[in-house]
């Protein structure tokens, strides 16, 4: 089963290189178990590739999917699947910034609802809450993705109120099984999105990569790049 997962997703590089017989080994059986007994069902190309991505990642981060999400991909209906996969690529960690998300007047707010009725995303009945971004005494936010983050520069000591949609834990999960989401164009979208709400400044940062410098999404100056400055980077 799992060599036909593989075989299924082979134009996929990262499941090629994260995809072997050791590495499965490291995965718990109670959760491959799982996974085995949903994805066997799986007779589309699409829901196999989407398996072998769950695999691939699981394979990289022994917890990054739960079993939880498991049962839920095993249900989750294509309409739905093309929903949330639009609606993934307008935020950022768990923000999706209402400015951008909220339909226009051609548009229903019946696909958020469904989103939210299944567990994927809060605050489309009431559409929307306010999110507090604070900033620290340097003037610092940091808005967090797994291994990415989006730097923000705004008050120090301050609070920039802005109103969003959140995505779930289960949400956020998903999200990172979409193939075509980028998380460098997702962080750009919330940042232009904050933008003249008291931000001055975004960059985008890999969080495990200290030395590496932070890309500029926009800042006052024309400078390209800047060295990482946080404490700890």
């Amino acid at each position: 089963m799992l060599q036909e997962l593989r075989d299924s997703a082979l134009d996929q590089e990262e499941i090629e290189e994260a995809v072997s017989e050791s590495e499965v080994a490291i995965i718990e059986d109670d959760w491959l178990n799982v996974f085995e007994r949903y994805a066997e069902d799986a007779s589309s190309e699409r829901m196999q590739k989407l398996w072998g991505r769950v695999l691939a990642g699981q394979v990289r981060s022994a917890s990054k999917y739960s079993l939880r999400t498991l049962r839920f991909l095993s249900e989750f209906s294509q309409k739905d699947a093309e929903s949330f996969s639009d609606l993934s690529k307008l935020g950022f960690g768990i923000y999706l910034p209402k400015s951008i998300v909220k339909p226009n007047e051609e548009q229903s707010i019946e696909s958020l609802i469904e989103l939210e009725a299944i567990g994927l995303i809060k605050g489309a009945d009431g559409f929307g809450f306010t999110a507090p971004f604070k900033f620290d005494a340097n003037g610092d936010g940091m808005v967090i993705e797994g291994d990415k983050g989006l730097l923000l520069k705004g008050p120090p000591n301050g609070v920039v109120n802005v109103p969003v949609l959140a995505m779930t834990p289960l949400g956020v999960e998903l999200a990172t099984l979409v193939p075509d989401r980028i998380p460098r164009e997702c962080a750009e979208t919330l940042a232009n999105a904050v933008r003249g709400l008291g931000v001055s400044h975004a960059y985008f940062v890999h969080l495990k990569q200290p030395n590496k410098p932070h890309e500029i999404i926009y800042e006052p100056s024309n400078q390209q790049l800047v060295e990482p400055t946080l404490e700890g980077q």
